[in-house]
């Protein structure tokens, strides 16, 4: 499965512009927000849950951002009269062994070689919200993602980056098989739960 090791967010609600670094955590599965009342935790699991592998169908249960169509919960808040920028939730990605050789596999099928040394680098994957005097206008997935390919066995590897339409085919393939595997983000506004006295 990819590894998210970082967030950014800009321009989410009461934020400008944070980053959440998970590449520095221990072996540990489960992190911890530890802030004031009122410093932005929410918002940032909030942020979180937009992001391109977001389960709508859990955010859809509740009334929270992901149920507003205008997306005018995402605006900040000091701004909602007239905003004209990007609201954007970016995060930082890389592949695992597995998920390197089911991209090869999958080329292999069609007689191709990936340059699997290549798909070893971090990568960006953003989502997008563009809003034009507080009306969102477009959301936008973005890639920055690049994969080499050969026929197989021969000549030199060429670079697919989805930015010329006759390479798109091949590109799409390539990002989809790497969505299918993205780690899913659910946020739950409010649960309960019985605590564990010791964690």
């Amino acid at each position: 499965m990819p590894v998210l090791h970082k967030f950014v967010l800009n321009h989410f609600k009461g934020i400008e512009s944070v980053e959440i670094d998970l590449q520095s955590r221990t072996t540990c599965s489960v992190m911890t927000l530890i802030g004031l009342n009122e410093s932005g935790k929410t918002t940032i699991l909030e942020g979180i849950s937009h992001f391109v592998s977001g389960d709508r169908s859990v955010s859809g249960l509740f009334n929270g951002t992901h149920a507003k169509a205008s997306g005018a919960g995402l605006i900040p808040i000091h701004k909602k009269a007239a905003f004209s920028a990007d609201v954007e939730i970016n995060g930082v990605v890389e592949l695992e062994e597995e998920d390197i050789s089911r991209i090869a596999e999958a080329f292999r099928e069609d007689g191709l070689d990936v340059d699997t040394d290549a798909l070893r680098a971090q990568f960006n994957v953003k989502k997008r919200f563009r809003f034009v005097d507080s009306t969102l206008k477009a959301t936008d997935n973005i890639w920055n993602f690049q994969i080499r390919l050969r026929a197989r066995k021969r000549g030199p590897f060429k670079t697919y980056s989805g930015n010329d339409e006759g390479e798109n085919e091949l590109w799409n393939k390539a990002v989809t098989l790497v969505a299918e595997r993205l780690p899913q983000v659910s946020y739950f506004p409010t649960f309960l739960v019985d605590m564990p006295t010791r964690i």
